[in-house]
């Protein structure tokens, strides 16, 4: 069992004996590993084991739990003070302080039992860590304390005091449940940080312990004895595969190090579940340990030894299993990209072959299933030949016939796998290599295609092989195979022993989305490839409107559900200047859309907030990162099913030495009469829109539309309102409405006072012919509107706030049909554009689309399906760093509605 330093998991408390008022009792319940030792004092007095007055007893009660007692007896005046418990192992100590005062004989216990309600000694409830950021150029030691009130800290390496400046920062944040975790960074690190470090954490009734050891060690430069011996110059590096994690050191030495691998202060031996290699370069050389089939009991301190002739060197990391997740990175998977020749030197074979990998690979090598770790036999190396190429070579000293053999090299990075299998004979002192009629499977980077008319993607993976390999595609582990209306799996071949291997999925949901991995196997070798395939959801497709319209219930098949949060993302520390990313895995039919909040206040996208959602992860990426943007950052997602909410905890330190920064308050862009409303609210008044028609409320007694298609009663001619000239260009913006000679009541104002029987009807009032123009402008052609066409944008030497070269123009629209608005701006830089309708952002999604052309200048905003409600003042924003600009236009949907709010122009 690992050790774990001691901690209080009850606190110290005091407790009189109710028979003898003379006794008293201090009990706590401690936990640690090894068993703790325990020491008592008085006013710093040691309290001796042996003595009459003082009773000690240490009792096990579950586990590593351990019921602690000091009993007093003949209680007295004297016995009053600070009494301090110090429980310790070799993992640390814990200290605990209780007063003991006496106002008067009947008060005795009164002053203990308030202090012990007081708080709680600082006890740690997990043992330090050690982290690496910033591509192993710093170190951080964390761990989590419980403590009330919150404890002052104090680091310490080979018992020399650090202090919070220069390359070390010291902080402690706070947690829920009066807990906290504190940390120790260390920028640019290098082998004099190496050594034992200590944690003291303190408040006023107690103080408590931590120890972790930090091995870096680094040739001494000036003593030629040490030369060459291995040095760390960097804490070993984690990798997480598909199904295993990989730990990778890097050390120079020379000659080439033995090494060893420790968990715990175990030694880890070759097996099933572990894969060991060392990759030389020079001197410089890489050394893997790859652990498979993963347990939480793989969590632990991995130690990592280097040895040669002239010393040793270690390195430590910290493994967290739970703090690791999988993911794909851009790149290429390993493949073989020729056969394997040899080369002969005396007693010593040289086996070479190319590879091609991004990232850069680990090696495995066994021979006839056993691991090749004997440096003095065997050296492997990999050069760089350039981009993503590497020559790899395995050298086989003292040639004799027991080498002869099956040498399996097996190549990993986070993209795939691949594995030869070399037959190597020795007659003599003579190498040659046998089966070359065979070549591995060998895997390029596969191609997604997605056809959005047929519902099908494709994926596409070209491998070399000879003899034809067997192929097995699986998604998220589980094996596919030709399925009607789901799976098509073809082959296609080509020539030098190339083949096509084709998955297509028909029928294409959001359930697709996953991990497909493509296994290729012949008797040369196998090849694995990985593909992260992110497929999003469609909304329902709108349904005819002279149908009733439930509540939809699935999406293209699919049932609908609420956004749901699948992990818990890790908290974020970062140094002010840093490029920070959060990213929350969340998923739900039709595709969420997410907002972000920072301390509950919505971020908008930006290039200083850059947001990304692919349908499985929200990314929130800052490239320059600032102290005040550190705080409580939720991602909300959201769809017509629910909504969900996760937090994550941010924090960005000062940079130290330097002053700091203050970030710029970004232009506002929404439009500047009324304050914008937040996108929540935006998305609830969206759908109330969808689920009824805005309209001025009239007596039962006006008749519809579709009333009077089907009645043969008169009716009375429309009259019309018209906008007062003076208030033309800003009547523009409005859209006019149908108004009859009911009697209609405005949403505010008087009434209009409804009109007897006896009075003559009123002639019909006309628009004049300039209003009429401006309203039908888009609707007297039938021909297809045409997208605009234009010659690049002049470039600009100087900066130029945002302008229109081509303002919006009003669009009419029959229901049911697709339109699009352009613009065209110019500015430099370049302004981003911001689409409204009324005051509402739009955001992108199956109603809305936008398009932007840097190059042309032209801006388009594209609409689906149009339906009344779509009818509406619509508005665009450009801005940059220079200023903005605000233009609007109006949306008619069917036959042109006029209304307005202004005084009529009535033509007699």
């Amino acid at each position: 069992m690992a050790a774990s330093a001691p901690r209080f998991t009850k606190p110290p408390a005091i407790r009189q004996s109710p028979d003898d008022p003379t006794r008293l009792y201090f009990e706590c319940q401690v936990q640690g590993t090894p068993k703790p030792d325990v020491t008592w004092f008085q006013n710093d007095n040691k309290i001796s084991a042996t003595s009459t007055k003082h009773k000690q007893t240490f009792n096990v009660a579950t586990g590593n739990n351990y019921d602690v007692q000091l009993e007093i007896t003949d209680l007295g005046p004297n016995d009053a003070g600070t009494y301090k418990i110090v429980v310790k192992n070799k993992a640390g100590e814990v200290t605990a302080n209780v007063s003991l005062n006496f106002s008067n004989e009947e008060e005795s216990t009164s002053t203990p039992a308030e202090n012990s309600t007081e708080g709680t000694a600082p006890t740690f409830i997990q043992k330090p860590i050690i982290k690496q950021e910033n591509d192993g150029k710093r170190l951080k030691f964390e761990c989590k304390i419980a403590a009330d009130p919150k404890p002052d800290l104090f680091w310490s390496r080979d018992d020399i005091s650090l202090q919070d400046s220069g390359r070390y920062l010291i902080y402690c944040d706070p947690l829920p449940n009066n807990t906290y975790v504190a940390c120790l960074e260390i920028d640019d690190v290098n082998a004099t940080d190496a050594g034992k470090y200590k944690i003291s954490a303190k408040n006023k009734l107690g103080e408590s312990n931590a120890h972790i050891q930090l091995n870096l060690d680094n040739q001494d430069q000036g003593s030629s004895s040490s030369v060459g011996r291995p040095a760390f110059s960097v804490a070993p590096q984690v990798r997480m595969f598909e199904e295993s994690i990989l730990l990778e050191g890097l050390c120079t030495a020379d000659p080439v190090p033995s090494f060893t691998w420790t968990l715990d202060g175990k030694a880890i031996s070759a097996g099933a579940r572990y894969r060991q290699g060392i990759l030389s370069e020079g001197n410089t050389h890489r050394i893997f340990l790859e652990i498979l089939q993963l347990t939480k009991k793989d969590s632990g301190t991995y130690k990592l030894t280097a040895k040669n002739a002239k010393g040793d060197g270690s390195a430590t990391i910290q493994l967290n299993i739970e703090g690791i997740d999988f993911k794909i990175p851009e790149g290429l998977p390993p493949s073989f990209l020729n056969k394997p020749t040899i080369k002969q030197e005396a007693k010593t074979a040289m086996i070479q072959f190319d590879i091609g990998a991004d990232p850069s690979p680990s090696l495995h090598w066994l021979k006839d299933g056993k691991e090749l770790l004997n440096v003095d036999k065997i050296i492997s190396r990999m050069t760089r030949a350039g981009g993503n190429k590497y020559n790899i070579s395995l050298d086989i000293k003292n040639l004799a016939t027991s080498d002869s053999g099956v040498y399996k090299c097996t190549l990993s990075n986070e993209l795939g796998t691949a594995v030869a299998n070399i037959v190597i004979k020795v007659a003599g002192d003579q190498a040659t290599l046998e089966q070359q009629d065979k070549i591995a499977p060998a895997f390029e980077k596969p191609k997604i295609t997605k056809d959005t008319k047929q519902k099908s993607i494709k994926i596409e993976c070209r491998c070399q092989g000879k003899q034809e390999p067997k192929i097995t595609w699986k998604k998220d582990k589980t094996e596919i195979k030709d399925t009607a209306n789901k799976y098509k799996i073809t082959k296609t071949k080509e020539a030098n022993d190339t083949y096509i291997f084709i998955l297509e999925i028909l029928n294409v949901t959001s359930t697709d989305t996953a991990i497909y991995k493509i296994l290729a196997k012949n008797d040369a070798g196998d090849s694995q490839a990985l593909i992260n395939l992110t497929v999003e959801a469609d909304a329902e497709q709108p349904k005819d409107e002279e149908q009733p319209k439930p509540k939809p219930k699935e999406v293209n098949g699919n049932k609908m559900t609420a956004p749901v949060f699948t992990d818990k993302p890790k908290e974020v520390t970062a140094t002010d200047g840093d490029k920070v990313q959060i990213q929350c895995k969340v998923t739900g039919s039709p595709k969420p859309e997410i907002t972000w909040f920072l301390n509950k206040k919505e971020v908008k996208p930006s290039a200083e907030y850059v947001q990304e959602y692919d349908g499985t992860t929200a990314k929130l990426t800052i490239p320059d990162g600032y102290v005040d943007d550190s705080g409580d950052w939720m991602c909300e997602a959201w769809n017509e099913t629910g909504e969900a909410t996760q937090t994550v905890r941010v924090t960005i330190k000062e940079k130290r030495g330097k002053a700091k920064r203050i970030r710029k308050a970004p232009p506002k862009t929404a439009p500047k009469k009324d304050e914008e409303p937040s996108k929540k609210d935006q998305r609830k008044q969206a759908l109330e829109q969808q689920k009824t028609v805005p309209a001025i409320e009239t007596p039962k007694s006006v008749e519809t539309a579709s009333t009077k298609e089907t009645t043969s009663t008169k009716e009375t001619p429309p009259t019309i309102e018209i906008p007062s000239i003076a208030n033309a260009e800003e009547d523009d913006r409005r859209v006019p409405l149908i108004q009859t000679n009911e009697s209609i009541y405005e949403e505010q104002g008087p009434r209009r006072p409804k009109p007897t029987d006896n009075k003559p009807v009123d002639k019909p009032k006309r628009v004049s012919q300039s209003k009429l123009d401006v309203i039908s402008e888009t609707s007297s052609s039938s021909k297809p509107r045409e997208r605009k066409k234009r010659s690049p944008l002049e470039t600009h030497t100087e900066s130029l706030a945002p302008i229109f070269i081509e303002k919006p123009e009003n669009i009419t629209v029959k229901k049911g049909e697709p339109t699009f608005v352009e613009v065209v701006v110019d500015g430099n830089p370049f302004p981003k554009v911001t689409w409204y309708k009324e005051k509402l952002e739009i955001v992108q999604g199956v109603k809305f689309k936008t398009e932007v052309d840097s190059t042309t200048g032209i801006a388009t905003l594209f609409i689906a399906k149009c339906r009344d409600n779509d009818e509406s003042l619509y508005g665009v924003t450009i801005h940059n760093e220079h200023g903005e600009a605000h233009a609007e236009f109006n949306l008619y949907v069917s036959a042109p509605q006029i209304r307005t709010d202004q005084p009529e122009e009535v033509i007699y």
